[in-house]
């Protein structure tokens, strides 16, 4: 439970260098410890997964979905960290556990982020461009980002 004054950090306000490399330790194939089974957890089907996979960065197209998606919690730190924590993912675990609260003074802060050049002519977030601003895909996994060439 968070203690007075510290709120649950979102994953859609995490900085994109620390969703980069998230992604660079969750993308590499590994039995029960990837972004695969991260999906799974997170009660994706196959048909999802192996949609994500055809995605550049897997990882990110994953928490893309999720965060964007209307069904379940609201989508935390917190809740990867626990979700991490299953997998024996020490390591994501002791990348995101400095991201996982917020002081409430820090909310206006977040809010006064750099606007990213251009953001607004794109299907891109103004203060964070591995997630879309809005989701013209209405949900389908595999239209996330551009394939891999001949997959």
């Amino acid at each position: 439970m968070a203690s007075s004054g510290r709120k649950r950090r979102l994953v859609s306000s995490l900085d994109g260098e620390v969703l980069e490399r998230l992604s660079m330790k969750l993308n590499p194939r590994m039995l029960l410890k990837d972004y695969q089974s991260l999906a799974g957890r997170l009660k994706y089907t196959y048909e999802f997964i192996r949609n994500f996979a055809r995605e550049r960065d897997p990882t990110l197209a994953l928490l893309q979905h999720w965060w964007s998606s209307k069904r379940g919690k609201e989508k935390t730190v917190t809740i990867l960290l626990e979700l991490l924590s299953d997998m024996e993912r020490d390591d994501c675990v002791d990348l995101l556990r400095p991201y996982e609260f917020y002081m409430s003074h820090e909310a206006s802060e977040l809010d006064e982020r750099p606007v990213i050049a251009g953001a607004t002519d794109q299907n891109v977030n103004p203060y964070n461009p591995y997630f879309p601003a809005r989701d013209d895909h209405q949900g389908q996994a595999g239209q996330l980002g551009t394939a891999k060439p001949g997959q």
